[in-house]
């Protein structure tokens, strides 16, 4: 990490992780850096921060305060209830329900503890020191330039940090991702490389209205 980006620093989750072991809530994730769970090796999957779930079964003494992460941050409410705020909006999730938060956003979960839930999430890396940077997805997101350049489009012109996956699509996806997350065997790489792939693409479809109605990036992507 450069000098440049050193300027902010990402938040680590402690209360997630001391909630963890206390027995208060399970989690599955792989991670790189400050975050807690079971690390990803250094050559695979570069710019995955974080992917992995929590199932809070009852009401909770923890919550995630105003925080900041260093990468795109999309988070799926499977069940239960959980507040989610920003500087700019706050507002109850229910399952189905889909936050997105750009590079630094400040953002909180809980109000201010965590209700009984079970949420997905996964943070990736744009190599983005401020919010006014280029984007940069890996190599290994979408089957080519084109498409990855499309989704960034898509994501950087996004100024909604809530959306509804109406028909729930994605619910037994997730569910499913979920039993995955702790496969360190041979495909376990591939099954993580599927799920950010099919959950980005999954987002960006119901981003795409909203994206496609702007006539230009207002923070400068297309420049």
């Amino acid at each position: 990490m450069s000098g440049a980006r050193n300027i902010q620093q990402a938040d680590g989750s402690e209360s997630l992780r001391e909630a963890v072991a206390r027995g208060e809530v399970r989690m599955e994730a792989r991670v790189r850096g400050q975050y807690p769970g079971t690390p990803i090796e250094a050559e695979r999957l570069p710019g995955l921060r974080t992917i992995g779930y929590w199932d809070a079964q009852g009401p909770q003494s923890w919550g995630l305060p105003m925080h900041r992460n260093e990468g795109i941050e999309i988070c799926y409410l499977l069940s239960g209830e959980l507040a989610f705020a920003t500087d700019h909006e706050s507002v109850l999730l229910r399952p189905g329900d889909i936050t997105i938060t750009r590079p630094w956003q400040r953002h909180r979960l809980g109000n201010p503890h965590i209700r009984a839930c079970r949420l997905f999430w996964l943070i990736l890396d744009v190599e983005s020191a401020d919010d006014h940077e280029e984007w940069q997805f890996p190599d290994w997101i979408g089957p080519d330039e084109p498409a990855r350049r499309e989704l960034l489009r898509i994501f950087r012109m996004n100024q909604l940090c809530h959306v509804a996956d109406e028909g729930r699509t994605l619910q037994r996806f997730l569910l499913d991702a979920c039993d995955r997350v702790a496969d360190t065997g041979a495909l376990g790489t591939a099954h993580l490389a599927d799920t950010v792939n099919h959950l980005l693409l999954a987002v960006a479809r119901i981003l795409s209205g909203d994206a496609a109605g702007h006539h230009g990036d207002p923070h400068g992507f297309d420049r």
